[in-house]
């Protein structure tokens, strides 16, 4: 009975693993084509999502959980966010290339590059490390082992644009306007700065747990806030230095 019984867990387990490929593997495909597919972009809805990130970011959290309920999948099945965030990331990038005089197609095209980096670059990397992380320590198991659900990579790397987009307006949209002062060698300037830079940071952890959060498989996703002790500790000791995160990255940027 018992060696029936652990053969029968095993069965399930491998029905539910392939579901999920399965299910994975069809959305990513589905989102793929759709790149090429303009009519199928559901564009009021991508910034009616983004308004809400700004104001109620839960909320998007909860159309992800109503979009599970209704079509078996976590993440958007179109690209319009990423798209419409990339377009963002190079007008920005135009504007602080003119704003600081790299007005050459080369100096445009290295801005956009590491504008580009940030979102694409290291969110692959920052989505695949959290995907793992989540199914591999954070699934809840039921009374007999199985977890039934798992993370879809692509609902990861969807987090991860939802935290970016909110931490972008911060550090690269609002610091924009805000250059002429946030130049300046004073205290202030780098107390505001520094606030810029480290509130995108917190916001963009903060986004992270809720996206995850709002999975109700997995646990200890409080695990997301844990930096934020530190970047508050590094933001004191920076701005107490008087160093200035603004003229920090665009020193790197344009060095």
């Amino acid at each position: 009975m018992a060696t029936r019984n652990l053969a029968s867990d095993i069965h399930f387990m491998n029905i539910e693993n392939n579901n999920n490929n399965n299910t994975s593997s069809s959305s990513t495909s589905r989102f793929l084509r759709r790149f090429l597919q303009r009519s199928q972009m559901d564009w009021e809805y991508t910034f009616t999502q983004m308004l809400l990130l700004m104001v109620n970011p839960k909320k998007v959290y909860t159309f992800s959980q109503y979009r599970h309920r209704m079509k078996k999948q976590w993440a958007r099945d179109d690209p319009a966010f990423l798209i419409v965030l990339t377009f963002f990331i190079l007008v920005t990038s135009i504007a602080y290339g003119v704003a600081f005089s790299a007005t050459t197609f080369g100096d445009m095209m290295i801005l956009t590059f590491y504008g580009l980096m940030s979102l694409l670059g290291s969110g692959v990397a920052i989505s695949t490390a959290c995907w793992y992380g989540a199914n591999k320590y954070m699934r809840i198991n039921d009374p007999h082992g199985n977890t039934g659900q798992s993370v879809e990579w692509l609902y990861a790397f969807d987090i991860h644009c939802n935290s970016f987009f909110v931490m972008f307006l911060l550090t690269h949209v609002l610091q924009y306007f805000l250059l002429p002062f946030l130049l300046t060698k004073t205290f202030f300037a780098s107390l505001v700065a520094n606030t810029l830079h480290f509130l995108g940071l917190i916001l963009y952890l903060y986004i992270t747990h809720l996206g995850y959060r709002s999975m109700s498989f997995l646990g200890k996703t409080e695990l997301f806030l844990y930096p934020i002790g530190m970047l508050i500790l590094f933001y004191l000791l920076l701005t107490i230095l008087n160093l200035n995160m603004t003229r920090i990255v665009l020193w790197l940027y344009f060095s």
